[in-house]
């Protein structure tokens, strides 16, 4: 699973079927799928043009043009998916419209301001988190204190460093992402090699450096910590997509613990960081705005348990770079899940804390491995 370098919104039809199906569609045969929010409509054209108009430089008459046409597309793409269609088969207008209407209906992802979250009033239509932020951004600032972009950069190949995905920490010297975040090519080349011993090490002509402070914050001192080494890389075959890096010790916050056995919740939110993109396109811009690689925490439901308890369906906005990132339980502040990927049709999945439980590699997690 191959992370590109752009941006790609990790949208599924399924998710759009979810939230937005049901209700206000009227098609000859179609049965309703019970959704909570219906059609793509007037209201979220609105929502759209406002998000669209305070988030660029669009005058307000483009903006409002440029949402009907979002909620044109996004309301023939879901009859589409609706109808039977793959949503595999959506054009990538399509899914961007999709996700822009789900964004203004309550799955906002907020930047981190340093020791405060931005205001739910940059995004209309997402009151019903106005509660849990109230209630618990502490402990979000805290889980973001502990969240860091995971930087890669190359003197071999000239590039400048680049967001390659998120990872967080689980002591004070190690941190926990994808395995795919290292396995990631940029012009060919991985990040990791064979050690001659049946492990792997980083190339010794990359470098990797964890962020914990890559967000909006105004000018405070940066906090960097190098990857030193990779204590743990899933198998390729190995469907629990996971890594463990070792560190330079970071001991100003606390680590992040997994949730125990059974206390899954229902709201979570997803720290990451968004894959750097200039110029976004409009629709983009409404969801994620200054697509920058600083932090975010999205809001989102938990769909489904599937595979057996390992995967984590959830429906919070993510896009690339997002991978790696925890899924937190609101009112645990325990981690429930490990974002992975955004699947074409089963939703947004996360690798769930009794699936890392059960594996080999929980043995990291635990106070006093080395």
């Amino acid at each position: 699973m191959d992370e590109p370098l752009a941006v790609r919104l990790e949208q599924t039809g399924e998710r759009a079927r979810r939230l937005l199906g049901g209700a206000g569609i009227a098609r000859e045969g179609h049965e309703s799928t019970g959704g909570a929010g219906g059609c793509p409509d007037d209201n979220d054209a609105k929502l759209l043009a406002d998000r669209i108009s305070s988030e660029s430089s669009i005058g307000s008459a483009a903006a409002d043009a440029f949402a009907r046409e979002i909620v044109t597309c996004a309301r023939t793409a879901l009859c589409r998916v609706l109808d039977g269609s793959s949503s595999k088969s959506l054009t990538e207008m399509e899914s961007l419209a999709l996700e822009s209407v789900i964004h203004v209906r309550g799955r906002p992802a907020l930047r981190v301001l340093g020791n405060r979250l931005e205001g739910l009033d940059r995004h209309p239509g997402s009151d019903f988190w106005q509660n849990y932020l109230a209630g618990y951004e502490t402990e979000m600032i805290a889980a973001a204190g502990a969240t860091g972009a995971a930087f890669v950069s190359s003197f071999a190949i000239g590039f400048p460093a680049w967001v390659q995905g998120t990872a967080w920490l689980i002591a004070p010297n190690r941190v926990v992402t994808n395995r795919h975040v290292l396995l990631s090519q940029r012009d060919g080349i991985d990040f990791v090699e064979s050690d001659g011993q049946g492990g792997t090490h980083l190339r010794r002509d990359y470098k990797i450096v964890i962020d914990f402070t890559h967000d909006h914050r105004t000018d405070d001192p940066r906090i960097r910590r190098q990857v030193k080494s990779i204590l743990y890389l899933a198998a390729p075959e190995d469907p629990v997509d996971i890594a463990v890096l070792e560190i330079e010790p970071f001991e100003a916050v606390a680590p992040l613990a997994l949730d125990a056995a059974g206390s899954l919740g229902n709201n979570f939110y997803v720290i990451g960081h968004p894959g750097t993109m200039k110029n976004p396109p409009a629709a983009v811009a409404a969801v994620f705005a200054d697509l920058d690689g600083k932090k975010r925490v999205s809001f989102g439901k938990r769909f489904a348990i599937n595979q057996g308890g390992r995967d984590l369906v959830h429906d919070a906005s993510t896009v690339g770079g997002y991978s790696g990132g925890p899924v937190v339980t609101i009112s645990s502040g325990k981690v429930s899940g490990l974002h992975y990927y955004g699947d074409p049709v089963a939703g947004n999945l996360a690798v769930t804390s009794a699936a890392i439980r059960g594996h080999e590699v929980y043995q990291y997690f635990q106070t006093g491995h080395t």
